[in-house]
């Protein structure tokens, strides 16, 4: 997994972005559809973000952002995730491949625990 890949599962798991999102768009009550037209995503790409189905790259994060946060979130989140970006990448080969190894061990816990 090359390092791009790995921040944004750790940005997609701290901070629970599916729902999120979804949330904030349901607050606004604006479609799929609609999400779709104004970010230039697809339907089903937003639909797998929300359910958490798929780990969204930095970019779509931001375009759904731009349109679901408010002014103040988006700066909170853009402080968190510039944090999350430069920690990580002062990690050393060795300490990037343990954060992974845990990372998928939670993962794989979660999802033990939410099939029971």
């Amino acid at each position: 997994m090359d390092d791009q890949m790995m921040v944004n599962r750790i940005l997609a798991y701290v901070y629970g972005l599916g729902p999120r999102l979804k949330n904030s768009r349901e607050k606004l009550r604006m479609s799929i559809d609609t999400l779709s037209e104004n970010t230039k995503l697809s339907r089903s790409t937003i639909s797998r973000i929300e359910t958490g189905n798929v780990n969204p790259d930095l970019a779509s994060v931001i375009k759904m952002g731009e349109i679901l946060m408010s002014e103040i979130e988006a700066v909170d989140f853009a402080k968190r995730t510039d944090i999350i970006i430069n920690c990580f990448s002062s990690l050393s080969l060795e300490d990037k491949k343990e954060l992974n190894n845990i990372f998928e061990l939670i993962i794989d816990l979660e999802e033990g625990q939410n099939t029971k």
